[in-house]
This record gives structure tokens, C-alpha cells and sequence, in this order.
């Protein structure tokens, strides 16, 4: 029987953190967030369908369907998920992912938040700084 552990990372994620301002539209908002998403796909790596979930890593939003797994500033690892699931304008989340001894599974593990339901990981894609970087944008998320 596969017993699937729920490691909690305890991130409180401010609207501040996802780019947004309380003030900015839904629109804006959005085509902020398409923005990043296409980054983050153009330094996304082939799908892997599992990654180690050892150490504290950290997390940062793109949009309600896609989270970035930050392990360190050279590991980082764009995670697709079943969503939309949830809505990071409407204030701070606390985020865990469950795992199966040490690892996170694509298709069965789960992304947990405080508001909203659970999402199914869908794909997960390591993430390169250099074709990050390429892209425009100055360096990927490290908090």
C-alpha cells in the first residue's frame, strides 16, 4: 500500500508576492500572469515524472494552474496542475504538496492550499536559469 506523506511547507503568499497590486484589474492581472507563464514555458525542460522532495523548498505563483518549485536557486521546477485552483489575488495562502517516501509524483501526488481545493500535479518540468534569463527576464524566482 503506497503511503503518501503530506509535507507542509508553511509560505504565507501575499497578492504582492504574485505580482499583482490590490488595485490592478483582473485583466492586468492576467496578462501579467500569461506573461510569466510563457517565461517559465520557454525555460521549462522536457516532463519528468518525479522529483525528490528533500530539504525546504519553497514556492512562488505563477498563475492559479501553474506553481514554481523552488529547491534552490539552481533547482527549480515549474509544476502544471489540475487547476485552475486557486486565485492568488485574494490574499495569502499556506501551501504543502504531498509526497510518497521523499518524492512527488506526477498524476498522484497533490498541491494543498488553506482556500480552495486540492490540485492534482498534471506535469512537472525542471527549469533552466540560462534559458530564463534568455527570455528577458532577470533571474527566476528565488524566494
Amino acid at each position: 500500500m503506497r503511503i503518501a506523506t503530506l509535507s507542509i511547507v508553511a509560505v504565507a503568499i501575499l497578492a504582492a508576492a504574485c505580482s499583482t497590486t490590490p488595485s490592478a484589474s483582473a485583466s492586468e492581472r492576467q496578462a501579467r500572469e500569461a506573461a510569466a507563464l510563457a517565461r517559465y514555458q520557454a525555460a521549462a525542460g522536457a516532463p519528468v515524472s518525479s522529483i525528490s522532495n528533500i530539504g525546504s523548498p519553497r514556492w512562488d505563483t505563477v498563475d492559479g494552474s501553474h506553481i514554481v518549485y523552488v529547491v534552490s536557486p539552481t533547482r527549480q521546477y515549474l509544476l502544471t496542475l489540475s487547476g485552475p485552483c486557486m486565485d492568488w489575488a485574494t490574499g495569502a495562502y499556506i501551501i504543502g504538496v504531498s509526497s510518497d517516501m521523499g518524492r512527488i509524483n506526477t498524476n498522484f501526488d497533490k498541491v494543498y492550499v488553506s482556500r480552495g481545493p486540492a490540485c492534482s500535479i498534471k506535469q512537472i518540468q525542471p527549469l533552466d536559469a540560462g534559458k530564463f534569463k534568455a527570455s528577458g527576464a532577470t533571474e527566476m524566482r528565488s524566494s
